[in-house]
């Protein structure tokens, strides 16, 4: 499916802006209100995906949530369903460092879902596999992390054997989930694979990550000095901007080895990391990765007072972990229900002009172009179901005559008024519409010739019995012209241009089918 304008619009602006944040949240927030204004639901999704991606980058993940949730409700009522299925990724990454494991998982698992059912690009299913992979280890089901892994390595073999920063990371992740199932020795062979050509990969924090992974591995092995040529390695490529890149973790559990085996010059590395990570760090999970670090550092030295100290800071991060845990759960709660309050209304606003388009303002009733959405839809219902469409066509008789006896007001009352009457007569499978200045047309599907006949008695009843005035006619009351027609729907006959034909029909019959 071709991305749509405003997707793109989006995109531009991301790509005009990629190095000033804030200038480019500011630029976002403007089609977010241009998009509201003009009722378009993909632009202001597309700028509340592309603003998280931004807190993203920026490691705000509080705003990341916010924007991800708001996102994910407008991007919904589209059908841009690579962009819904991305939205759903962002918020399954804020669920997961939010420690939220059960949402994490469901929202990546509707982002794979989504990019399955529609067919979506390879590279987004692998990825969002990818990420369901890590759900199921996170929900401690490695068995299923790793047969979704080998599933992810099999498609990026066979359809971009070329891509290998994705095979990389997903090889890194098996290897990963093989050793949390406690088979060091599986990844590590795992790893061992991709040795010769990991140093190509261009994303550097990736090689470094693969660095890390086979000292975390040497190191429980029992191999220090392996361990420790590979965490060098690691730390000789890891970026400046580190933050809020995910390698700290890793450093942290690497870091308890070298401080185990002494290794103080690359403990004190890896300590540097980790003052900048606390300095940076925005939520409690995140302070203490480095907390937990910098107290078994001190303890390593036998510096046992300041070790104490990020001991204690531990227990107060862990209170306030669990408070950040309940809370997020009802800053969720409260973000999606005012999202959605948002959409509800942007939607209200959106159906009234639509009724507003469709609809003509003397009756109320359908315009043409209305008659025509809703025909088209009657008759394909129809056709799929093998039933009748019925056409109405209604006429006030000598209506000219009316306007020229009692003036353009009266006629306007006597048009609202048959308005009025064709009205009461609509259900789901009956519409009726304007069609010209005082004709009237009614469709409806899936009713019996009768029930279409006794629609067009009923008009013309309640006309009778209402006893309006009207001197040009034989009766000297108001009286209608009606034909009515009813039909099945052939394989030729169901498009709309096909319902001008019927229409023409229609009026046939009321034209000469006498005065009722």
């Amino acid at each position: 499916m071709p991305k749509q304008k405003s997707s793109i619009r989006v995109e531009e602006i991301a790509e005009k802006y990629k190095d000033d944040s804030p200038k480019l949240i500011k630029e976002l927030k403007k089609l977010i209100k241009e998009g509201q204004k003009t009722d378009d639901i993909l632009l202001v999704g597309a700028a509340y995906f592309q603003i998280a991606l931004t807190y993203y980058d920026l490691g705000d993940w509080d705003n990341m949530f916010v924007y991800s949730i708001k996102a994910v409700t407008y991007l919904d009522k589209t059908e841009e369903y690579e962009l819904i299925a991305k939205a759903y990724m962002a918020l399954s990454v804020v669920y997961e460092e939010q420690e939220n494991n059960l949402m994490s998982f469901e929202a990546c698992d509707k982002a794979y879902q989504i990019l399955k059912k529609h067919r979506m690009s390879v590279n987004s299913q692998i990825i969002a596999l990818n990420n369901l992979a890590t759900c199921y280890q996170m929900m401690g089901d490695i068995k299923t992390s790793i047969k979704m892994i080998d599933e992810c390595v099999k498609q990026i073999k066979k359809h971009c054997p070329d891509n290998i920063e994705d095979l990389a990371m997903v090889i890194i992740n098996k290897a990963n989930f093989y050793r949390i199932a406690g088979d060091v020795n599986k990844s590590k062979e795992i790893l061992q694979e991709i040795h010769d050509w990991i140093d190509n990969v261009e994303f550097k924090p990736l090689v470094c990550d693969y660095y890390l992974r086979l000292a975390l591995n040497a190191y429980i092995l029992e191999n220090p000095n392996e361990g420790k040529e590979y965490v060098g390695h690691a730390l000789s490529i890891v970026p400046n901007n580190i933050y809020p890149l995910p390698l700290y973790d890793d450093f942290r559990e690497v870091g308890h080895f070298v401080v185990l085996y002494q290794e103080k010059d690359i403990a004190d590395e890896i300590l540097k990391l980790m003052l900048i990570y606390e300095e940076k760090a925005q939520g409690a999970f995140e302070k203490s990765i480095a907390y937990r670090f910098m107290a078994e550092y001190y303890r390593g030295l036998g510096n046992y007072e300041k070790a104490s100290d990020y001991y204690t800071k531990l227990d107060e991060i862990f209170e306030a972990r669990m408070e950040e845990q309940k809370g997020a759960q009802c800053k969720a709660y409260t973000k999606m229900k005012l999202a959605d309050q948002e959409l509800k209304k942007m939607n209200k606003k959106m159906k009234e002009k639509e009724r507003l388009a469709s609809h003509e303002s003397l009756t109320g009733l359908l315009n043409r172009s209305g008659l025509l959405d809703v025909s088209s839809d009657f008759i394909s219902i129809a056709f799929k179901r093998k039933q009748k469409v019925g056409a109405i066509f209604v006429d006030i008789d000598f209506f000219k005559e009316v306007n020229d006896t009692y003036g353009h007001a009266r006629g306007d009352e006597l048009i609202r008024f048959v308005a009025d009457v064709c009205k009461s007569e609509e259900k789901d499978n009956v519409r009726f519409a304007r069609y010209g200045g005082d004709e009237f047309f009614g469709i409806t599907y899936g009713l019996k010739d009768q029930e279409v006949i006794d629609i067009a008695k009923h008009i013309s009843d309640k006309i009778r019995s209402s006893a309006i005035p009207n001197e040009n006619t034989p009766y000297h009351l108001l009286t209608l012209s009606v034909g009515v027609i009813n039909v099945s729907i052939k394989e030729n006959t169901k498009t709309i241009i096909d319902l001008v034909k019927f229409a023409d029909k229609a009026m046939y019959h009321a034209k000469n089918g006498g005065k009722n």
